[in-house]
């Protein structure tokens, strides 16, 4: 069994045994639940494990042939399995999903590549979102709740959560998932996160999925250069809306 697996294994029956602790099951009917949910995630484990630690790894290492192998090695459901990459590697291997995104213009051309490409990197975004948030008020705030510093950049991220994300979502060098997982644990309204990270997102999935695409084609490049232009141009007029819109509240 490999790190990977091994990773998921553990975390699997964690949440589970965390899920248990506060069930509003009571008596025998909260461990017969409980217990079969747990059979269920240990057969389903070891019946997928091999293949979960073979996909990790394509994941991590990056490599535009072996993603674009194993998306399409699912032959109509290839979009979904782009999807399933997108949320592994926010939460297994929490790194940029650029070449996921490449992939995505390769295999499904400009708009469809960019439509999986923004849906799987949003089910990823909260996915981590929820997790964070999860864990966070079931096992760290009580313990933490009276710190000050804290409570300020709590109090921060709930009065700008919005700007903040949106902000950071444009930069393509600040980690993608680092900022999902700082999200749970703010108190930013879900609702704001959503719409922040959905918009803030969009012009480098569009970018790095037209890349893709033209990678493929071999056309000219001037395409893809006008594309660039036109979405900083598009990032600069949403931020100046943004700003502006704080600036009156």
């Amino acid at each position: 069994m490999g790190i990977y697996s091994l990773t998921l294994l553990i975390i699997g029956i964690f949440i589970i045994l965390l899920s248990y602790s506060k069930s509003k099951y009571q008596g025998l009917k909260r461990h017969i639940v409980y217990f079969f949910i747990m059979m269920v995630f240990l057969v389903l484990f070891f019946s997928i494990h091999h293949y979960f630690e073979r996909t990790c790894k394509i994941v991590i290492a990056e490599n535009l042939q072996q993603i674009s192998a194993l998306i399409v090695s699912w032959g109509k459901f290839a979009p979904l399995m782009s999807i399933f990459l997108m949320m592994l590697q926010a939460i297994i291997a929490p790194l940029p999903a650029f070449m996921i995104t490449v992939t995505n213009g390769v295999l499904f051309g400009p708009f469809w590549g960019v439509l999986i490409s923004w849906v799987g990197g949003m089910c990823g975004a909260i996915l981590s979102f929820a997790l964070s948030r999860w864990f966070f008020n079931s096992l760290f705030l009580n313990k933490i709740k009276d710190v000050k510093l804290l409570q300020y950049a709590s109090k921060i991220s709930g009065n700008y959560g919005f700007r903040i994300i949106f902000l950071t979502r444009l930069m393509p060098y600040v980690s993608f998932d680092f900022i999902s997982y700082a999200a749970g644990l703010s108190e930013i309204r879900f609702s704001s996160f959503f719409i922040a990270t959905g918009i803030g997102m969009l012009p480098a999935t569009i970018i790095y999925t037209i890349f893709g695409h033209e990678m493929s084609v071999l056309k000219a490049y001037s395409k893809i250069s006008f594309l660039v232009v036109l979405s900083i141009v598009i990032i600069l007029f949403l931020v100046f809306l943004i700003n502006k819109k704080f600036k009156k509240s």
